[in-house]
């Protein structure tokens, strides 16, 4: 009740994102709460002209992701993603992924780029992702990131199932791809009819679990959850 009066009471911030022709607006103090590593420097009024104003300004990224960001940021879950199946190339689910993942990157938001990671990971259960994505992956995020990792390992389940051809990897030549598909395992183990099982738990010596998933993650994931199937 608390916090909710707080949103009611804090100045709202518009937030332009693209070409969109209006903003969003996003209360001052949810921002700051959930992301405070870069908005309280932005929306300082004492160090950038954005904090006077009111308003922030991303030219450069796309409305898509924020909506997702936002939707996010008030509800503390994530929409509907769609699905792209390995038959339809890509419908936007696995660039949508990829873009949302590196917005949560470039503002400092790790619990969101967990959340977004764990989604990814259930997609990745039953269907697998074609080339564009993975090129995605290395264009906009740094070396050595999750998401570069679980993109490579992707590629590397897709050459073990034969699911690509030889010009879907000419064609990552170019992005670093080759050092981190190196790295990458190539083929999972399968269980039931689940395409890949990777990020499950794994009981290790002494009957010890170890949750495979969390080393996905950015931040400091959540304790339990429904995506991946595991509970902490």
């Amino acid at each position: 009740m608390l916090w909710s009066r707080n949103l009611q009471s804090s100045r709202l911030i518009e937030i332009w994102v693209g070409n969109a022709k209006k903003p969003f607006l996003v209360p001052h103090n949810l921002l700051i709460s959930q992301a405070p590593e870069y908005f309280a420097k932005a929306l300082d009024p004492n160090t950038f002209s954005e904090g006077k104003a009111r308003r922030i300004d991303f030219p450069e990224d796309d409305v898509e992701s924020w909506r997702v960001f936002l939707f996010w940021l008030f509800n503390r879950e994530l929409p509907n993603f769609p699905i792209d199946v390995e038959t339809a190339h890509d419908r936007g689910g696995s660039k949508l992924f990829v873009r949302c993942w590196a917005l949560g990157d470039r503002y400092a938001v790790p619990a969101f780029q967990d959340e977004i990671m764990l989604a990814l990971m259930d997609m990745l259960k039953n269907f697998t992702v074609n080339w564009p994505p993975v090129k995605l992956a290395f264009d906009i995020t740094a070396p050595n990131s999750q998401l570069r990792r679980i993109m490579a390992e992707e590629a590397g389940e897709n050459m073990h199932r034969g699911l690509w051809k030889d010009e879907d990897f000419k064609k990552l030549d170019g992005v670093d791809f080759t050092y981190e598909f190196i790295k990458a395992p190539k083929g999972s183990k399968t269980k039931g009819n689940e395409r890949c099982n990777r990020f499950k738990r794994q009981k290790g010596e002494g009957g010890k679990f170890t949750y495979l998933w969390k080393s996905y993650m950015v931040g400091e994931g959540p304790k339990k959850h429904r995506i991946v199937g595991d509970t902490m």
